[in-house]
């Protein structure tokens, strides 16, 4: 059984985050998406963890039965390094062949995250190129903050964008 695991703060998740996935899928016959509590490296506060899980849960479980969301970092201690994180999901998946997702332009910089050795010894890298969809969080953060949600609904699924505005999120 191949698993493959997808860390990051989809915060928030959007279309390019499910392009990921969907062709992670077409090699996996599991990929678990593994929302951050907080990442180590970035100074702004992430958006609650629960609503990030929720809108993960929305993006990327119509995707089918193989997509599994793990809210595991919430029983970790911070800082919250991937390794962390998945020396706990190897003891979870342990019988399986494990993956880790990365895009293209993360690849080359693996070599320069904590305890990359045990990374690189354990999880054999499944690089997926995010060329095609030129679309990040920050951005839709961004037109958020600016009241320039007009193109959402393109960027994110109609289930995010509910709760964005729900929750007032990203003002």
């Amino acid at each position: 059984m191949k698993v493959a695991f997808f860390l990051g703060s989809f915060d928030p998740p959007h279309i390019g985050h499910g392009y990921v996935v969907s062709k992670a899928l077409e090699s996996m016959d599991f990929v678990v998406v593994v929302p951050t509590m907080q990442n180590p490296w970035k100074e702004r506060k992430s958006t609650d963890f629960e609503l990030r899980c929720q809108m993960c849960e929305k993006t990327f479980l119509p995707l089918g039965e193989s997509v599994l969301i793990s809210d595991i970092e919430k029983t970790l201690e911070s800082p919250y390094y991937s390794y962390k994180t998945l020396k706990n999901l190897k003891e979870i998946w342990n019988s399986a062949e494990l993956y880790l997702i990365c895009g293209s332009d993360v690849y080359d910089e693996i070599k320069n995250w904590k305890n990359s050795e045990w990374i690189l010894e354990n999880f054999k890298l499944l690089p997926i190129s995010r060329d095609i969809v030129t679309i990040s969080s920050s951005q839709i953060r961004e037109m958020v903050k600016n009241d320039e949600t007009q193109h959402l609904s393109f960027l994110v699924t109609h289930n995010v964008e509910k709760i964005i505005n729900e929750n007032n999120l990203y003002k």
